[in-house]
């Protein structure tokens, strides 16, 4: 388990996330590393020999919302947690609801727990420390090492209705008397078989045989039944329920037939839930070992200040160019290796929110800058970057999926999709030292890729629904503020006293992707220079 704070949301908000198949989402890997991937173009990069640059680049995202699959609308985190019934969403419900409709010949019937309202918000903290050193006038190396911190609050409302009919299985709650009527209905099922058996020998077509084969048929499917029903959920029908009264009246009939076949019937009690269930039930089915979640509960899940991955990377000048009207240009080329130093999301601890991927990635950018004039600049950057694989434990199920039960957890290997980003940033410059500048991004991720690791000793599970969605497409505009203590803040020239400061806010306009968050960003900025060696 990571280094977490698991607290309970607020008195009428704490929250379980409800089902095997809840549709919520969680967050693309790589999405919000918008400095690493845009923060570059904010500044002309240059250094020239023997000097350091320093930069300190925090960032904070938060969003309550994801885009979603291509034309859709974005969908909140907490569409998933909201129902005005939740049966359907309780593990096991459904199989539960199939064998009860067999049972008692209602194909209409409809398990009732009550309504619930959940929401779901994420924060991502991330604070870049940097440092970058001029080798020759043409060439720079550096090092980039991110701290991260981050949040989630899920919240669930549950109100119980009135007439619920789904309490907490006597599996749970008096799995002695279950176990004994199941016996109980198991040997009357072979006291029938047999009976039917009996009078078929003696004579094959007659009505006596043809009547205690019928029997036997009924109670072979109602012990079978009954066997998978009780063994489907966690929840069954409450005493008082219009099922329960289904359930009691077929086992009545058929006793009445074993009777008239002077044969012994079921005298066991009929075991049934003995209240509906509450939010206490709700609340606590993540830590229930019966219920097969076995992940953290859900409320406010803050992983404190963690290593994210750092970055180390080297920047060369090709190009650099200006005139006597005010034109200049330069064009660099770098490339970087991402190491993984992060550590990805918890898989037992639901919507949790990793500090890194945790595995390599190799980059490679073109950055080109535009000055026209005393008035205006331009940066442009284009990137692409492939991302190794890693061994990790993921449980086996959809990308919308947020708690896949614990059967499905298995080590894979996860080969997350390569990337491709462009950013623009024009500046207007009101002073030589201060501008208005905006921002353009788009970011593109192929789908994630996964495959059993070496050591799983269960690779029986398709790992092609975890893939489906996984790809992302963002769009994001900026607007903010810089300053500059430099004598020639477009030029490249340091000056006496050489400090560089931004902040921004930056805000998800368009995309897809199960995985996308809809985010706001608020950037800061600080660079400061000195110079170590050389003139």
């Amino acid at each position: 388990m990571p280094e977490t704070s698991l607290r309970p949301a607020p008195v009428g908000s704490r929250g379980w996330l409800l089902t095997f198949l809840v549709c919520g989402w969680g967050i693309a890997p790589g999405a919000l590393d918008a400095q690493s991937l845009a923060g570059q173009a904010l500044w002309p990069p240059r250094l020239d020999q023997g000097q350091v640059r320093f930069s300190l680049l925090p960032a904070f995202s938060t969003w309550d919302e994801n885009f979603g699959p291509p034309g859709s609308d974005p969908r909140p985190l907490g569409a998933g947690l909201t129902s005005d019934e939740a049966a359907p969403l309780l593990p096991g419900v459904e199989l539960l609801e199939a064998r009860l409709r067999e049972l008692t010949s209602t194909p209409g019937y409809a398990a009732r727990a009550g309504g619930m309202a959940g929401t779901v918000r994420q924060d991502f903290t991330r604070v870049d420390f940097s440092g970058e050193m001029g080798v020759f006038d043409w060439l720079s190396v550096g090092v980039t090492v991110p701290i991260v911190k981050t949040r989630t609050e899920v919240g669930l409302d549950f109100q119980a209705a009135v007439d619920a009919d789904l309490g907490l299985s006597p599996t749970q709650t008096d799995a002695g008397a279950v176990a004994a009527f199941l016996q109980a209905v198991s040997q009357a099922s072979t006291s029938a078989a047999s009976h039917a058996q009996a009078a078929c020998s003696t004579d094959p077509g007659s009505a006596t045989c043809s009547s205690a084969q019928a029997l036997a048929q009924e109670w072979d499917a109602f012990s079978s039944g009954l066997d998978a029903a009780y063994g489907a959920s966690i929840f069954f029908p409450v005493t008082s329920s219009d099922v329960a009264g289904l359930l009691t009246a077929r086992l009545d009939v058929l006793n009445a037939g074993l009777s008239a076949a002077g044969l012994g019937t079921v005298g066991a009690a009929f075991p049934f839930a003995a209240t509906p269930v509450d939010e206490n039930v709700i609340y606590g089915l993540n830590e229930n070992p019966r219920a097969g979640i076995g992940g953290a509960p859900f409320g406010t899940v803050i992983r404190d200040w963690t290593l994210g991955d750092i970055e180390v990377g080297a920047r060369l000048r090709v190009l650099e160019r200006g005139d006597a009207s005010g034109l200049r240009y330069s064009l660099y080329v770098g490339g970087l290796v991402r190491l993984g130093t992060g550590t990805s999301d918890d898989p037992d601890v639901f919507l949790d929110l990793g500090s890194g991927d945790g595995q390599e990635d190799l980059e490679g950018y073109v950055t080109g800058y535009l000055q026209g004039g005393r008035r205006f600049s331009l940066g442009m950057e284009g990137r692409y970057g492939v991302q190794h694989a890693t061994i990790l434990y993921r449980r086996v199920a959809p990308a919308e999926v947020i708690a896949a039960p614990l059967s499905s957890r298995r080590l894979l290997e996860w080969t997350p999709g390569s990337y491709r980003a462009m950013a623009v940033v024009p500046r207007w410059y009101a002073s030589p030292n201060l501008a208005l500048m905006g921002s353009y991004r788009w970011f593109s991720r192929a789908a994630d890729r996964y495959a059993y690791a070496p050591e799983e000793s269960f690779p029986d599970l398709d790992l092609s629904i975890m893939e489906g969605g996984t790809g992302t497409t963002l769009h994001e505009v900026g607007l903010g503020l810089s300053y500059t203590t430099r004598t020639s803040a477009r030029g490249g020239g340091i000056s006496s006293t050489p400090v560089e400061l931004h902040a921004r806010v930056v805000r998800s306009v368009a995309g897809s992707g199960k995985l996308t968050p809809v985010a706001t960003r608020a950037e800061l900025g600080i660079l400061m220079y000195r110079r170590v060696f050389g003139n």
